[in-house]
This record gives structure tokens, C-alpha cells and sequence, in this order.
């Protein structure tokens, strides 16, 4: 029996595996010329760590990056900003995950086709691209079987200007540079 499940058990740990996130920017992070920045605004309620996967158009090159501060015991966030470095070009967010606050071992895996983060965005060299602000939305009820959880990312829209004072008073540094906001209330095009 324990043979069995065994058997059973790793085809699906090596299907879930493990995240590696992508470092986040401290907020004292002083700005490379060759490199490009992503930022956003996350909210989430406490107990779980979620992440965009970010998908590099030449490369196919993967970035991971945690929707608010990563820890071992999550807390609740609200309009937390975050900001990762990448290479300069073309990318789309073709996932979010969530994942283990101890193991980093990934829960479930959702695409991302039909929302506005789904478009591809650019990122230029010296340069920030926010996402904007979004939160994420988990809601738990029991069921016959046992209990199931509904998550959904919700955008929380912001005026540019609104995001440029959030995002200068986290990283003054970085925002000593150009930012465009991808899904602002201004900036925003279907």
C-alpha cells in the first residue's frame, strides 16, 4: 500500500516541483543602466505566497516574481510594492502560482489568457514597467469532499500619478528613472 502510494505520489511532485523566485529589489536598490525593471502592487490576505511567471518573447527565459513580501508565514499585504530586475525586451505574464511558505513547493498553477495582464508588455534598458495594482482574491468552503479554495487576481486600478508617489515612496532610487504603468486608470488600453 505505501509502495502504491508512493508510486502515485511522485509523478506529482515532479510535475508540481519547487519555485524559485526571482530576488526582489531592496528598496535602497540603485538603478543599472543595462537593466530593466518590473514592478507591481499586490494585496493578498494572509496564509498563502502567490507569483507571476513572466515570460521573456525572445528567450522564453522565466522570471518569478512573488505578489508581495516572500516569507515563511505570510501576512496579510495591502498595496505591497515589489520590483525585480530583468533583461531588456518583451514579456508576458503566462502564469500565476501558488506555492509553499516553507517548502517553496508550488500548489497549483494558473494560466493567464483572457485577462489584461495576459498582453505583452516591453521593458526598456534604465527603465521601470509597473503592472500596476492588483489583488488576489481566495475564498475557502467546505464541500462534500473535503474543502475547496477559489483564487482570482483582481486588478485594483490606480491613476499613474497615484502609482508613481506609491512606488517612489518603496524604491526612490529606482524611480528616479522612467516608469510606465501597464494597467493604470490613464494608461490602460484594451
Amino acid at each position: 500500500m505505501i509502495t502504491r502510494l508512493a508510486v502515485l505520489l511522485f509523478p506529482l511532485l515532479l510535475l508540481t516541483g519547487c519555485v524559485s523566485l526571482t530576488p526582489t529589489l531592496a528598496p535602497t536598490a540603485q538603478p543599472e543602466a543595462n537593466a530593466g525593471y518590473v514592478a507591481g502592487q499586490f494585496s493578498r490576505n494572509k496564509g498563502m505566497n502567490f507569483a507571476l511567471v513572466l515570460r521573456a518573447a525572445d528567450s522564453q527565459e522565466e522570471y518569478v516574481m512573488p505578489m508581495g513580501a516572500d516569507s515563511s508565514l505570510p501576512t496579510e499585504v495591502v498595496r505591497s510594492p515589489i520590483a525585480i530586475k530583468v533583461r531588456p525586451g518583451t514579456y508576458t505574464i503566462t502564469q500565476w502560482l501558488t506555492y509553499a511558505t516553507l517548502t517553496k513547493e508550488v500548489i497549483s498553477r494558473q494560466p493567464i489568457q483572457s485577462s489584461p495582464l495576459a498582453k505583452p508588455f516591453t521593458v526598456a534598458a534604465g527603465a521601470v514597467t509597473h503592472l500596476g495594482n492588483f489583488r488576489v482574491i481566495s475564498n475557502k468552503s467546505a464541500t462534500f469532499g473535503g474543502v475547496q479554495f477559489d483564487m482570482r487576481i483582481l486588478p485594483d486600478l490606480l491613476s499613474e500619478p497615484e502609482m508613481k508617489e506609491d512606488f517612489a515612496a518603496a524604491y526612490p532610487n529606482l524611480a528616479s528613472q522612467p516608469v510606465r504603468c501597464v494597467y493604470c486608470t490613464d494608461t490602460y488600453r484594451p
